[in-house]
Order: structure tokens, then C-alpha cells, then sequence
């Protein structure tokens, strides 16, 4: 028990058997003290690390993947949203519940914003809609390198550049308000780690490709070689492990 930075994740947080590590669970509890004309309030929520249940004077309002006390009893899951509070009438008592046996790290790591629902609502389809003008972008340019390359094979700048558009465009819907749940649903959460790491870690290496494409006489084979192995090698690590 005890005071604790938020957002942050717990790991490090001194306990009575030392630093806490990314495995666990955890209550964070805060009281929010409102005006007396209180208006129509709701809260934006993005991720927790990495299930949560969100309770608001004694009523749950939210919820996300399955909260346990051990890996057996908990499920991961990431699921954006906007949450409106009905019939207020007194301060809020917020408790949140949280577990962790999916992540390295575990806790609230994100944000929680309270405002109008009219407020929040608009802060996510701006974020959502810049996300996915974004997307469409980068996409459209990664296509269109990819074309230049089918038509002219002999230059593969091109190429790499459009690989590298296409795994920027991906990160893009699998981080911050993570568009793809959005359009798929319920993808599985592991799988969609893996999507967020990889369009990381094969970006750099293949960017670096492109680089040498441009500049082989000026840039070393050797770096080359080096960033591209440490790349693959990171990438291969996200693959093939749990």
C-alpha cells in the first residue's frame, strides 16, 4: 500500500519483498472532488497493463480483458474507449483493479482523461481521424514505391522504402487509440503486440537497406550489415517468443 505515480507502471514500486516486478496485480484508488452543479462527466480510457476493471462509486463502468490473481485467472486485452458516468451526485470514488502475467512491465501506464462525454468523444475521433488520415497516407506511398519497384526491378530503393511505408502505416493503427480494434474487433492480444513490435523492429533494418540502396558508396557496407543483423535479430525474438 501506499502512495504510487500515475501513469506508471508499478514495476520498481519499493514493496514489503522489494522492488515489485512487471507480475501482479494491484488496487489504485483515488477521490475526485466535484463542484456542486456537477455536469455530465465520462472518462477516456486507452490501456492498462495489461486487464482492468474500472469502478466508479461502487459501480463497475468499465472492463477489459479478465482480472485474476495468478496467470491461470487473467486474460490481457487492450480496448480503448470512452465511458460516460451517469447520476452523479457526490465526489467520485475511483477504483481501478488491475493484473498483469502477459507483460514486462504491469500497472496503469496510460492516462486516465475526465471531461464532458461530448468533450472526450471528440478528443478520440480527432486522434482516431489523424490516425487514420495518417494511415492512409503513408499507405498510399508505400503502394505507390511498390509499384515503381514491379515496374522497374532492377532498383530496389523503391522497395525498401515502400516496406518501409507499409510498417510505418501499421504502427500507426496499432498504437495510441489502436485503430485496428476498431475495424477488426477483438483481435488477440499477443498477436497484436507482436504487429505493434515488428513494424519497430523490421522498420529500422529495412530503412537501413534503403539508405545503403542510395548511398552505397558513401555508407558503410560494414554499419549496414551491423543495424540490419541487430534488427532481424530483435524481430526474430518477437516472433518466435511468447
Amino acid at each position: 500500500s501506499g502512495f504510487i505515480q500515475v501513469p506508471k507502471s508499478w514495476n520498481g514500486y519499493k514493496t514489503q519483498d522489494g522492488p515489485a516486478s512487471g507480475n501482479g496485480y494491484a488496487t489504485y484508488y483515488l477521490r475526485i472532488k466535484l463542484p456542486e452543479a456537477i455536469p455530465e462527466l465520462a472518462l477516456k480510457i486507452l490501456d492498462f497493463a495489461t486487464a482492468a476493471r474500472v469502478f466508479v462509486n461502487g459501480n463497475e463502468v468499465y472492463r477489459v480483458g479478465l482480472v485474476g490473481t495468478s496467470p491461470e485467472l487473467t486474460a490481457p486485452q487492450f480496448r480503448p474507449a470512452v465511458v460516460t458516468l451517469d447520476g452523479l451526485k457526490t465526489d467520485i470514488d475511483l477504483v481501478v483493479q488491475v493484473s498483469n502475467y502477459a507483460h514486462r512491465k504491469g500497472g496503469m501506464w496510460e492516462k486516465i482523461m475526465k471531461g464532458t462525454a461530448a468533450q472526450l468523444q471528440k478528443s478520440r475521433n480527432t486522434q482516431t481521424s489523424y490516425d487514420l488520415i495518417l494511415f492512409g497516407s503513408i499507405l498510399m506511398i508505400g503502394l505507390y514505391h511498390m509499384g515503381i519497384y514491379i515496374l522497374r526491378r532492377s532498383e530496389l530503393a523503391p522497395f525498401y522504402f515502400g516496406l518501409f511505408c507499409l510498417l510505418i502505416a501499421l504502427r500507426l493503427v496499432t498504437t495510441g487509440e489502436r485503430c485496428l480494434l476498431e475495424v477488426f474487433g477483438n483481435v488477440p492480444w499477443e498477436f497484436l503486440i507482436k504487429l505493434e513490435y515488428l513494424s519497430y523492429d523490421l522498420a529500422v533494418p529495412i530503412f537501413v537497406q534503403f539508405i545503403y540502396c542510395l548511398f552505397s558508396e558513401r555508407f558503410s557496407q560494414k554499419w549496414c550489415f551491423t543495424f540490419t543483423m541487430i534488427g532481424l535479430s530483435f524481430s526474430a525474438l518477437v516472433f518466435l517468443s511468447p
